[in-house]
C-alpha cells in the first residue's frame, strides 16, 4: 500500500465517524477474537516505532473494553461501515 493509499483509507475511517467493521476473522497476541462482521470505533492513530508506517487502535462497539492494534499492513481486514 503506497502513502496516498493508506491516506485515502484512514480518510475513510475518519469520513465516517472512525466506524469500521472487521471483514474476517482476527485473533490477538492476548487472546481476544474480533469477528467477521464486528463493529469498530477507531480510538487512535499512532506512528509505528518500528518502521515508517501506523498502527491504528480501535475499539469494539459491541464489547466494552475490547480494543485491537491494527499495523497497516493488516488494514485490508477492516472496511468502513
Amino acid at each position: 500500500m503506497n502513502e496516498l493509499e493508506k491516506i485515502n483509507v484512514i480518510f475513510e475511517w475518519l469520513g465516517n465517524g472512525g466506524r469500521v467493521r472487521m471483514v474476517r476473522e482476527m485473533r490477538t497476541h492476548g487472546g481476544q477474537v474480533f469477528a467477521a462482521g464486528e463493529a469498530l470505533r477507531l480510538l487512535r492513530l499512532e506512528p509505528s516505532l518500528v518502521d515508517h508506517s501506523y498502527v491504528a487502535i480501535f475499539e469494539s462497539e459491541e464489547v466494552a473494553n475490547k480494543i485491537i492494534r491494527i499495523r497497516e499492513t493488516s488494514f485490508d481486514w477492516i472496511e468502513p461501515l
